[in-house]
């Protein structure tokens, strides 16, 4: 691999890597309930982990190839502790703390093998006012019973059907 996609390599995953370090240390105690531990996304971030640490026995590795390799690892292991959920102050997606009085309205659907709530969420701009987000975080259906009290404490009005994709 040529030195210049290395350099772009080592800069862009470490970046990723330690901000994802730095949101999981502000937000790791927020969590009581998390999200279902492997769902596609995780699944393509441990491949590739997986095949930068493959890597490494090759035979002509630089000491640029060996950092990319440990910035990749890094940013895909930091990737996969911090986990989605939810706690008493609010819901936690992508190692970011929402609270409860940003959520606007909140839907759930049960399968099989998850238990799906979709959020939507009020904007924080404010040049955008009316510009609403929505967030979708699996559960396990084991948790469903833990999951649904958190929604019944703090979002018990806010309760909408959605209209999904």
């Amino acid at each position: 691999m040529g030195n210049a996609l290395n350099i772009i390599f080592i800069a862009g995953f470490g970046t990723l890597g330690i901000a994802m370090i730095i949101r999981y240390a502000g937000i790791r105690k927020q969590v009581i309930v998390q999200d279902k531990m492997w769902n596609g996304l995780r699944i393509g971030f441990g491949m590739i982990e997986i095949l930068a640490l493959v890597s490494l026995f090759s035979t002509n590795n630089t000491i640029l190839d060996y950092l990319r390799i440990f910035a990749m690892v890094l940013a895909c292991s930091a990737y996969m502790v911090v986990r989605d959920g939810m706690g008493e102050n609010g819901l936690v997606h992508n190692g970011k703390l929402i609270p409860w009085q940003l959520v606007r309205a909140w839907d759930y659907e049960d399968t099989k093998k998850r238990y799906e709530v979709y959020y939507t969420i009020e904007s924080t701009n404010p040049k955008k006012p009316d510009k609403y987000s929505t967030i979708e975080i699996d559960y396990d259906p084991g948790n469903k019973e833990q999951v649904k009290k958190f929604l019944q404490v703090n979002l018990a009005r806010k309760y909408t059907r959605m209209k999904r994709k």
